[in-house]
């Protein structure tokens, strides 16, 4: 999950597990894979720096996942273009 942009090609990404918030892995934006979702009440509040748990971040994780599993959708690149 994105939590916040490095510069204008790096963003920092967080699993909330083996990248905790604390720590987050900065990603070029170039090696991310789209997904329809957007977790608003999550990025409002990272926005406005208020507290988000990694277990948070995991358990939206996992429900995008199991969302996409049971529809049979897949993510696509995000250099991918339309």
């Amino acid at each position: 999950m994105v939590v916040g942009l490095a510069d204008e090609r790096m963003v920092l990404v967080s699993d909330g597990d083996r990248h905790p918030l604390s720590k987050p892995k900065r990603k070029n934006l170039k090696h991310l894979w789209l997904h329809a979702e957007v977790d608003r009440d999550l990025g409002q509040r990272l926005m406005r720096g208020e507290p988000v748990s990694d277990r948070e971040i995991r358990a939206r994780i996992e429900a995008w996942l199991a969302e996409e599993a049971s529809a049979g959708e897949r993510s696509e690149p995000a250099g991918v273009a339309e």
